[in-house]
């Protein structure tokens, strides 16, 4: 099983992973081809590569802008 630590504590380049069937709630990217999936409960396997494992995804208020 893969280490967590609260997504609050960073140290330095770590990156908290998640596990296909945790429980979560945000936005993540598959960690082997960077799909996105934003969930209220559990993770699934990448719908895309079949990934079980997710990082949190970086959130912008302007990521979802229209490009212009």
């Amino acid at each position: 099983m893969i280490e967590q630590r609260p997504s609050a504590e960073f140290d330095g380049d770590y990156v908290p992973f998640r596990e296909s069937g945790e429980n979560a709630k945000g936005s993540f990217r598959c960690s082997d081809c960077g799909y996105g999936v934003v969930v209220t409960t559990a993770l699934p396997p990448c719908p895309m590569c079949g990934g079980t494992v997710w990082e949190e995804a970086a959130w912008s208020p302007f990521s979802r802008s229209p490009l212009l």
